[in-house]
Parts: C-alpha cells; structure tokens; sequence
C-alpha cells in the first residue's frame, strides 16, 4: 500500500515539476513565434493559417514538371502536407483527452479527494474541453474547407502539443501543495458563475464569427460554381465588413479566442491563490501567435489582385 505521506509529497513534486514545465513550454513556443516572424524558411514551416504569402520559392518558379528527387531531411519531413481537417481534429481531440492527466492525478493523489469533487476546482478545465469540443464539432461538421487544405506535419504536431498543455494550464497545480479546505476560499460563486458565463458567451459568439465566414463560402459556392483552383477560388471572396465584430477588426474570432483565454486565467485567479504563470502564458502565446497569422492573412490580400478593403486593426479594436 503506498504510504499517505509519501503519496503526498510525490504528487506535490509532480505538480512542481509540471507547473514549471508548462510555463517552459509557452515561454519557448513564444520564442518559436518571434523566430516564424524573422525566418522566412522556418514560418513556412510552421504556418498554418489558410493564407498566406510564400516567402520559400521565386515569383514564376512552379514546381509543375519537375520531377526530381529531394533529398529527405528533417525539414522536409516536417514540411509534409497533412490535411487541414485531420489537423484540426487531432488538436482538438489531443486537448479534450488530456482532462485525464489531471483526473488520474487527483484519484492518485490522498490530499485532493474533497478538492475533486468542487466544481470549482474543475471549472477551468472543463470550460476549456467544451471548448475543444465544440471546436472539434466545427471543424468536422461545420467548417468548411478549400480545395487541398493542408498544414504542415510540424504545425499538426506543434498544434497537439499546444492544446495538451492550454488543458494543463487550465489546472490549478499549487492546489496539489495545499489543504483541501484552503480551495475552499476564494471569489464568491456569483463572480465564478459569472465567469462561466463569460467564458461560454465568448465561445458562442466565436461561433457565431466562425459561420458568418462558413456562409460567405457557401454563398460563393452558389455564385461561382465554376471556380475550382485556389487562388481563382479567392476571387468571389467578400469580407463580411457589416456583419459582426468584423465591422471592427480583421479577426473577430481569434479576438474571441484571446479573450477566452483571459477570462480563463481570471476564474483561475478567482478561485485558487497564486499567478498561474502557465494560464497566464497561455493567452500572450495565443495573441502572439494569432497576431502573426493575421498580419499574414492581411499580407497575403495586399499582395493579391483581389485585394479587399479591410478593418485597420487585425484583432484587438484600437490596438493591435
């Protein structure tokens, strides 16, 4: 049988070690960030927003009719094309799954059994897998995809490690090292069911941003049927800028993303003491790495003869 205090100590330095490698992780995935925006070569590699500029080859030189050989390196099997669609529900199912990390670690742990059955303690977890879930219902049934979508294998791959540790961050760790009554101080359950309503209108109106975008593809589908390849495909695009918080910003949804992720750290602040470096981390890696894809979405319109008439800011109204 596993003594009672040692059970304790082991889950206390577990729950160190992963508070301190969560916060490792965003601080490294943010310097990933900084670098996708200063090599071209590597943010072809890590790109994975449906438009973009391609830095990697010159104007005119087409890949048609070449049929050499590439020598196979770890670049170019990173570089492999995989499904946009399969992508985006390997993130999402990576993120959902990882709520068992933490269930298996409060069913192990002695000094967590009242904390695991307070809804509060689980409150920002559970928020951020319906999250993942709701994305992953979109991403399979809802979105809509172009003709060969795809992302990278290092940009599938890095996505699943993202959602992994977004769903660890949600964990409030240092409850490991404290008294199961200490969990039970904190903000009022009117401000928690506040911020439980927040986080879930903030994912119903990234939803509602994610349609508007779905529609306009539908609606360009009936009017150019015709249209097949990717860039005449961009032709019939309009951007909704009447319709929702794209009379604001460029990328309402992603503004919903960012905010989601505040509003996460805040029910963690206001229910267990302590920063939560790592859900703090969370949300400036998210503004980071979004702000990025949305100046190479813009950049990617500028440079084409379609060019659109678009809001002035990318995703924050005023700032950004």
């Amino acid at each position: 049988m596993w003594n009672s205090s040692v059970a304790s100590a082991t889950m206390v330095d577990i729950s160190q070690w992963l508070d301190a490698t969560l916060t490792t992780f965003f601080v490294a995935a943010i310097g990933v960030v900084i670098l996708r925006c200063y090599s071209k070569s590597f943010a072809s590699m890590t790109t994975y927003g449906g438009r973009h500029v391609n830095h990697t080859r010159p104007p005119g030189d087409s890949l048609e009719g070449k049929t050499h050989r590439q020598p196979t390196t770890v670049g170019s099997i990173l570089r492999c094309p995989v499904s946009r669609r399969t992508s985006f529900q390997c993130f999402y199912c990576a993120g959902a799954l990882s709520l068992g990390i933490p269930m298996a670690l409060c069913v192990l742990s002695p000094s967590m059994s009242t904390a695991a059955l307070s809804l509060r303690w689980w409150a920002a977890p559970l928020l951020f897998v319906s999250h993942c879930l709701v994305r992953l219902v979109e991403s399979t049934a809802r979105q809509r995809y172009r003709q060969n979508d795809t992302v990278t294998l290092f940009g599938m791959c890095s996505g699943c490690g993202f959602y992994i540790a977004a769903t660890l961050a949600a964990v409030p760790w240092s409850s490991f090292s404290s008294n199961a009554s200490d969990l039970e101080h904190g903000a009022d359950d009117c401000i928690v069911v506040a911020l439980v309503i927040v986080h879930l209108m903030l994912q119903v109106a990234q939803v509602y941003h994610h349609e508007i975008l779905r529609s306009l593809r539908t609606l360009k589908r009936i009017a150019a049927p015709a249209l097949s390849t990717s860039r005449d495909d961009d032709r019939a695009y309009v951007f909704p800028t009447k319709r929702g918080g794209f009379v604001y910003v460029q990328e309402p949804h992603y503004l919903c993303e960012v905010l989601l992720y505040a509003a996460q750290w805040v029910l963690l602040a206001a229910t267990h003491s302590g920063c939560h470096w790592p859900a703090v981390l969370v949300g400036v890696f998210t503004l980071c790495n979004l702000g990025v894809t949305a100046r190479e979405h813009r950049d990617y319109w500028r440079t084409s003869k379609f060019a659109l008439e678009m809001p002035p800011h990318l995703i924050i109204p005023g700032v950004l």
